[in-house]
């Protein structure tokens, strides 16, 4: 019960009037008695002196004043005004006798009631500042409480949907794992991520999103036990946990009806979107025995799961654990890998169809671990591009390459082309082409030796202005070259506009050679004919066999690189191929 009201907590009406009556009636007792013996004397009463008259007379007023203050602080308003009534009508009585008798005997009792008048409007005047002052407290105490309640839920909960938030989820599930060691129970922690969520932000905006968001909240929410708990966690993800559980097929069980949340579509502003979802699965304690493990690994399985196709359940597994703590260990080596000299360079010879001659090489970036050994670039290059350490070996590379074929390429009176492949994080690097061009100029290459191979999902990615760099390169003098061509998404309209020198073909299509498969022999002949018709040289990748290498002569193909003629080799063996002799 809050201050104020137990300031205004008073009686219940009828016991406030009873008590008001029963106050009047014992103070007009009074008064009268006091009358008795202001007009009577001690005549009234034979056992009085009239000595004892005075005193008692101020005895009984002393009682009205009680009374009066009584009524005040008991009943508020209504005995203030009972109270004013009442001493008013005493002082005036008083007043009356005073100038009836003119005697000075009941001037005391004016001046009392006057008095107490005075009192008992000062009281309710304190009353009153008491009750301003514990309201201004009570609305401070409020305004606390709901400024605690707003931080609180800052804290804890989502802005738009209204679900816990991932620190909550923490708290709580940290809780759960602890009750599911006592019980014997499954508990299972869900990551959830909206597969096609981009498209209604982008079609409708954020206010929209946000529609959707809490759409999908609340479906979850109503496809889930009563002892599941879900979080957003941002952005399009979510996750749940389940407890309760007492066997496998009944987490499954769980996980298909969670996907029925997502089988009809939402409608926003009259128009349908299709919202699956990619869910992954870590349970307790197999895929991890505390909180922070169980939602790592429940992450990393809807990562997996999107990577395999979507809009499906994938639970973690024990090659997924040791997947990533092998990448956390390659990614704390390559840190140091540059520094310590364990990466090198292989050069891929690539052969002139028409001649049969050695014209370029493709580097090669390779690492040998002191202790795992030789590294797989197909491992360790995407860990590269995703930490940046690309940036730092990107431009070893290009200067290794300089270096190592400076007196190579002396020796054999012959310019040869280079092949230096750039990743996606090289190119977005606002001076690449000027970082390229001080390398060369230092080691007095010729930029038109030198070709750089950007992949093709790199070449037509919207994401930052790749035609802008590539021009920039070109001005330098370098020679662009388009990777994997033909294996995501050519775009023709946009690789006319670009300042393309070679296109590769990937290497799936030419061993699809080999394997019958007519269709892949047309998207070859296909390749090759279109790159004739924009004025671009054409090279085979991954060719091994006499089959592909005269299929490939047969349509026109200008250069082949592959292990039909040479496999990929050190700088010194490149050097020996072209001069006969050890330069490098």
């Amino acid at each position: 019960m809050t201050l104020v009201r137990l300031f205004e907590k008073d009686t219940t009406r009828k016991s406030k009037y009873l008590n008001i009556i029963i106050c009047s009636f014992f103070y007009f007792m009074l008064s009268m008695a006091l009358r008795t013996f202001t007009i009577g004397g001690v005549n009234q009463l034979s056992f009085l002196e009239e000595s004892d008259i005075p005193i008692l007379r101020g005895v009984i007023t002393q009682i009205q004043i009680l009374i009066s203050v009584y009524i005040v602080l008991r009943i508020n308003k209504a005995g203030y005004v009972t109270a004013i009534i009442l001493n008013l009508y005493s002082s005036l009585l008083a007043l009356a006798f005073l100038i009836l008798n003119k005697s000075l005997d009941s001037l005391p009792g004016v001046i009392s009631y006057l008095a107490v008048i005075i009192i008992i409007s000062f009281i309710m005047e304190y009353k009153n500042q008491v009750f301003h002052y514990l309201r201004k407290i009570e609305d401070q105490k409020l305004n606390i409480e709901a400024s605690r309640q707003k931080l609180y839920d800052l804290a804890y909960f989502d802005a738009v949907t209204k679900l816990p938030n991932l620190k909550l989820f923490i708290e709580e599930l940290r809780v759960s794992v602890k009750d599911c060691n006592h019980n014997q129970e499954i508990l299972a922690v869900m990551a959830i991520d909206l597969d096609s969520f981009k498209s209604v932000n982008d079609t409708l905006g954020y206010s929209s999103g946000n529609e959707v968001l809490n759409e999908i909240a609340r479906r979850i929410q109503s496809h889930v036990n009563d002892q599941a708990v879900v979080c957003r966690s941002g952005g399009d993800e979510y996750f749940i946990y389940m407890q309760g559980l007492h066997s496998r097929e009944e987490l499954d069980l769980e996980l298909k009806h969670l996907l029925e949340a997502f089988i009809l579509p939402i409608v926003i502003k009259g128009i349908e979107f299709f919202i699956t979802a990619s869910v992954g699965v870590a349970v307790y304690p197999e895929d991890g025995e505390d909180v922070e493990q169980l939602i790592k690994n429940a992450d990393m399985s809807m990562f997996e799961a999107k990577k395999n196709g979507k809009n499906q359940v994938v639970f973690c597994t024990k090659e997924m654990k040791d997947g990533v703590g092998r990448k956390v260990m390659l990614t704390n080596h390559l840190y140091r890998a540059l520094g310590r000299n364990e990466l090198f360079l292989h050069y891929q010879p690539q052969i002139e169809v028409a001649t049969g001659e050695v014209i370029g090489f493709e580097a090669l970036l390779r690492w040998k671990h002191p202790e795992l050994g030789l590294i797989s670039p197909v491992e360790f290059i995407p860990i590269a591009e995703q930490t940046g350490l690309i940036k730092p070996i990107g431009l070893w590379i290009f200067q290794s390459v300089c270096e190592q074929c400076k007196k190579c390429r002396v020796a054999a009176s012959r310019d040869m082309r280079l092949s230096i492949n750039l990743s996606m994080e090289q190119l977005r690097e606002a001076k690449i082409a000027e970082q390229l061009q001080q390398i060369v100029e230092e080691t007095k290459m010729n930029p038109q030796n030198i070709e750089i191979e950007i992949t093709e999902s790199i070449a037509f990615n919207q994401d930052f202005d790749v035609l802008k760099v590539l021009k920039e390169l070109k001005q330098v003098g370098f020679l662009i070259a388009i990777d994997d061509f033909g294996k995501e998404y050519s775009s023709l309209n946009r690789i006319r506009s670009f300042p393309v020198d070679l296109i590769k073909i990937d290497m799936d299509f030419v061993h699809g050679i080999s394997s019958g498969n007519s269709k892949d022999r047309a998207v070859v002949k296909t390749i090759i004919q279109l790159a004739k018709n924009l004025g671009v040289r054409v090279l085979a990748e991954g060719v091994e066999t006499e089959e592909q290498y005269q299929f490939l002569k047969r349509e026109g193909c200008d250069e082949i690189q592959g292990y039909y003629f040479f496999k990929p080799m050190d700088a010194k063996d490149a050097g020996m191929l072209i001069t006969g002799e050890e330069y490098v």
